[in-house]
């Protein structure tokens, strides 16, 4: 600013000689009160020698001011002057006005202001310039839903844009993208203004100020039913089980919705029922994520299809109602079925079975097949164990398990000992341990029981009575006297030595038989009174010679049947018949007196002193214990007040009434067998 000095009658001076303050306040507006000083600043003049003063001020701030130029505290003609302030005319930074749209909504326009700043961060007050603003996709982004390539293509391509110039200094950039996302956003200028005489520049690139980056972001527009999807598509669940599908909602133009709100209802039924059932609904759980995606949690607890319907606000989305499935669960022991005849009783040598039944918790029926089934069988511990056996053996049943469909198994077993029987079943591999051929009691502990799913205790009886295994025995072997009668006693077992009777089926015949091969004499076979398993054969003959007595059973011979015996006449002492056959037969005298009572019962003096008499001292007395044993089978009639003296106690007792000369022989295994 130039003062030019006048005297006081208006005439310019040539001289200098005087001081000139120049004053300048700003005076803010509504966008900078509070923002900017507004203490005054001082210039001083400098005197030019001709009578002019010149006064240069300076300041960074663009808007309104007044200046008052003072000397000697005398304001000068016109002062205070107002000046405005504007800024430089090249763009150094802009700044985003906050009506902007920095969030805008896909498929709708949006307006972007920038104010253009200089140097001193001014705001321009004039337009004039041009804008090339370029808003792109970030690289790291959010992607769709639907990875199309041609839309993946076409949405990172650059942003169609419209500038409009206020002439204010800021200009309004108006945009739209139909693709969410985070866009940065450069923009370049030129001055078209200045182009005149000058060589044209490219548009220059304008910093964002405080060198920050300017980003706009594209959100999903409102929810549209028919561009919802479903990902994690889990529509299969076992019974019991909690699980879910997620439904992600998306706009027209199939941008991922990031935020909750919309209402999702869903209702599930089984697709087949028999007719006349009542409906089975699914349980179902709508979770809101609020970020666009929703869990469907299902639970089911019947097997079987269901049938979805899902409505997104109200209305039904077709394409979203899916099938779900139901699978049965895993096998729960506690719900498993046993029957059949197997669990209660069965037969030695016989194929047993019974049938389980598998169901999970709810009731279903599984779909696998590959159940694996233990079946472990032990005599029960208060039966009377055979000696020579291990009490605490564990028989473990060669079971077979057969899967018949509809998750039912069949389980055969073939038992080998008739008694009461403790079977165990269990649920789950269990594991063999080394060296280990059979599963004794002591370790059927919590260890296992902790798959020990059933337990019953099985009558097995004997089985089908078997010529192999059924024997004979008594005096009636070795033969007897022409029109006398043989007998013989024989003991009916089973193929696992087990006493049994045999079936209807099955016969026991006896046939008498000569050298000739010709059938003689009369035979007889009846079950003996009082005995579950022993049979009497008595034959009677009276042709003399070599015999032999056939004894079958069902067809087949009995264990060393057909006997050899030896008819002799009936003039013949029975006392060289008994030193003939080295055996005491069966004295129809011995039984006489015993069962009339001729001497006490249980006086085995008055019983030796008998013998004695008919053997006279000569006759070779042999197993006196047979002939006491057989007596008291056969009539009934036991030691008196020995009534469970051992045998070994009876001869004993009788040996001191013998006088040396009289010999006891042990009866031999094929005349008492191995107990006796």
């Amino acid at each position: 600013v130039v003062v030019q000095g006048r005297d006081r009658f208006g005439n310019n001076v040539d001289m200098g000689g005087h001081d000139f303050c120049a004053i300048l306040q700003f005076k803010p507006d509504a966008h900078t009160v509070g923002k900017v000083s507004t203490k005054p600043i001082s210039f001083m003049s400098k005197d030019n020698r001709d009578g002019t003063y010149s006064i240069t001020y300076k300041t960074n701030v663009s808007g309104d001011y007044s200046m008052s130029i003072v000397s000697f505290a005398k304001h000068i003609m016109h002062s205070p002057i107002p000046l405005c302030m504007k800024g430089q005319r090249d763009i150094a930074s802009v700044i985003v006005d906050q009506s902007s749209n920095v969030r805008a909504v896909a498929g709708e326009r949006a307006r972007l202001r920038i104010i253009a700043l200089d140097t001193f961060d001014n705001r321009q007050l004039s337009g004039g310039m041009t804008m090339y603003p370029e808003i792109t996709l970030r690289a790291k982004t959010n992607k769709m839903i639907l990875q199309d390539p041609l839309l993946e293509k076409d949405r990172r391509k650059p942003l169609r844009t419209e500038v409009v110039d206020n002439n204010d200094g800021s200009y309004d950039i108006f945009y739209e993208s139909r693709y969410i996302g985070e866009y940065n956003v450069i923009i370049k200028y030129s001055d078209e203004n200045n182009k005149a005489g000058k060589q044209e520049q490219a548009p220059q690139q304008v910093k964002i100020k405080n060198g920050q980056f300017l980003r706009v972001q594209i959100v999903a527009a409102e929810v549209d039913r028919s561009s919802c999807t479903i990902s994690d598509p889990h529509f299969t669940a076992e019974a019991g089980i909690r699980s879910h599908f997620t439904i992600i909602t998306a706009d027209r133009y199939k941008n991922r919705l990031h935020k909750g709100g919309v209402r999702i209802d869903v209702q599930a039924w089984k697709e087949y029922l028999p007719e006349g059932s009542d409906d089975v609904l699914l349980e179902c759980e709508v979770e809101d994520n609020n970020d666009g995606s929703y869990h469907v949690h299902y639970t089911g607890k019947i097997s079987g299809a269901y049938v979805s319907e899902i409505s997104v606000n109200g209305e039904k989305v077709e394409a979203l109602s899916q099938k779900v499935t139901i699978l049965p669960g895993l096998t729960d022991p506690t719900a498993c079925i046993f029957e059949g005849e197997g669990i209660h009783t069965a037969k030695c040598g016989e194929q047993a079975s019974f049938t389980i039944v598998t169901k999970d918790k709810f009731g279903n029926i599984p779909d696998h097949v590959n159940e694996k089934f233990q079946v472990f069988l032990q005599p029960h511990a208060h039966v009377k164990q055979v000696k020579g056996q291990d009490s605490n053996s564990t028989t473990r049943v060669r079971a077979k398990s057969i899967y018949n469909g509809n998750g039912e198994y069949k389980i055969e077993y073939l038992p080998r000992k008739a008694c009461l029987h403790q079977l165990f079943v269990f649920y789950l591999p269990v594991k063999k341990r080394p060296g280990w051929s059979l599963v004794r009691q002591s370790y059927v502990t919590d260890e296992w029981s902790s798959s020990l799913i059933f337990k019953c205790t099985i009558d097995i009886s004997a089985g089908r009575a078997c010529a192999s295994t059924t024997t004979a025995k008594g005096n009636g072997l070795g033969g007897t006297l022409a029109g006398r009668p043989g007998v013989v006693a024989v003991n009916v077992r089973d193929r696992f030595n087990h006493p049994q009777v045999p079936d209807e089926d099955q016969e026991l015949a006896a046939e008498l038989i000569d050298k000739d091969g010709n059938s003689v004499g009369t035979t007889t076979v009846s079950q003996r009174e009082g005995s579950t398993n022993e049979f009497i054969v008595i034959y009677r003959s009276h042709q003399e010679g070599e015999h032999k007595l056939s004894i079958t059973l069902d067809g087949q011979h009995i264990v060393r049947s057909p006997f050899s015996m030896t008819i002799q006449s009936n003039d013949i002492k029975v006392e060289e018949l008994r030193v003939h056959n080295n055996d005491l037969i069966w004295d129809s005298d011995i039984a006489l007196m015993w069962e009339q009572k001729h001497v006490a019962v249980g006086s085995a003096k008055a019983a030796a002193d008998y013998l004695s008499q008919r053997g006279g001292g000569s006759t070779q007395v042999v197993s006196i214990a047979e002939a006491l044993l057989e007596s008291e089978d056969r009539f009934g009639h036991y030691i008196q007040r020995k009534k469970t003296m051992s045998l070994h106690s009876r001869i004993a007792n009788l040996a001191e009434f013998y006088t040396p000369s009289t010999r006891i022989r042990r009866p031999t295994a094929g005349s008492r067998g191995s107990a006796r």
